[in-house]
């Protein structure tokens, strides 16, 4: 999967009022000189191809040491976005970043990545991440970067591609933090720039609860359900409701994404803790170092579970790709 410069849509400064997408990071501090755009160039314009009412931008940022709670509470979340004129931006980082941009491609809504490093799959960071690249341009999603194409990450790439995520969202959803973290960084450039933030409530005695807590006490609004999300985009919302009061519908949700049938389910009911994370983050097939990676488990752990829940005919590993057979 060799990416060819060609490809490319290369926008210097001077044209970013151009583009719907990008006009409002003429507005921040910092403009980057140029930016350079692969995928659907149609994703830069206010309704693209099909014409009608601008899409609103969600950025969804997280932990990139995120829990399995996490990544379902993003899939929950997302699922139910499906159908509304909305675009998710992430980074393209491990964890909750690629948790998103998994979930929108599962429910078909358009999707953006910032990661920080030029686009070549050479470069690209994280390398687990350039298959989730190819699966985002098969999809009419893009990648946006303000690096060459063959420029390798530094550590100070990544809070620097913060902004123009912050920059070009509508809201951003905060979903896991720690109390340290690029994500925080995203979501006080956000309230810097105006943007609305809103923050996935999670358990006081995690640390990845830590940032959303202080953010709280900030002002970023909780949000308990995709409603809660559609209300704050102004985009008129369905049923899908509070995590807190549609008991019944995680239960069916969780029914439908990860038991199949009641025997299935008192299997599941065998696992370790270890062998149902790995088995939440296959709701798509993974490579297996991006499942060991994504899953926040020690190299050992990962593998061995793997290696248990491939015995028990859960999943197959089929030269190197993981996914679930029940």
């Amino acid at each position: 999967m060799k990416t060819n410069t060609e490809e490319y849509l290369n926008i210097q400064k001077s044209d970013f009022k151009k583009y719907d997408l990008l006009s409002p990071i003429l507005n921040i501090n910092q403009i980057p000189k140029e930016l350079n755009v692969i995928g659907n160039f149609d994703l830069l314009y206010a309704a693209g191809k099909g014409g009608g009412e601008k899409p609103k931008i969600l950025c969804i940022v997280g932990s990139r040491k995120c829990t399995a709670y996490g990544k379902e509470v993003t899939d929950y979340l997302v699922s139910g976005l499906s159908g509304h004129n909305i675009i998710i931006v992430s980074g393209l980082a491990a964890g909750i970043d690629s948790a998103a941009h998994r979930a929108a491609l599962k429910y078909k809504i358009p999707t953006i990545a910032f990661p920080g490093s030029g686009l070549n799959d050479d470069v690209l960071y994280p390398a687990t991440n350039v298959k989730l690249k190819y699966e985002i341009l098969e999809n009419n999603g893009a990648l946006i970067s303000e690096y060459e194409h063959d420029e390798r990450s530094q550590i100070y790439y990544f809070p620097a591609r913060n902004r123009l995520m912050a920059a070009v969202s509508d809201l951003i959803l905060v979903i896991e933090a720690e109390e340290k973290s690029g994500t925080q960084i995203t979501a006080r450039l956000a309230l810097e720039y105006g943007k609305e933030v809103a923050i996935v409530p999670g358990s006081i005695f995690s640390a990845y609860s830590r940032g959303t807590a202080k953010l709280f006490k900030d002002g970023a609004h909780p949000v308990t359900s995709s409603d809660d999300i559609l209300e704050l985009l102004n985009i008129k919302s369905g049923e899908n409701k509070s995590l807190f009061e549609n008991i019944e519908g995680i239960e069916n949700y969780l029914d439908k994404n990860n038991k199949n049938n009641k025997k299935i389910n008192n299997l599941y009911d065998t696992l370790t803790e270890k062998e149902r994370i790995i088995m939440l983050l296959l709701s798509a097939p993974l490579d297996k170092d991006t499942l060991i990676e994504e899953s926040g488990l020690l190299a050992h752990e990962a593998l061995i579970a793997i290696t248990n829940l491939e015995s028990k005919k859960f999943i197959l590993d089929n030269f190197g790709e993981i996914k679930r057979i029940r």
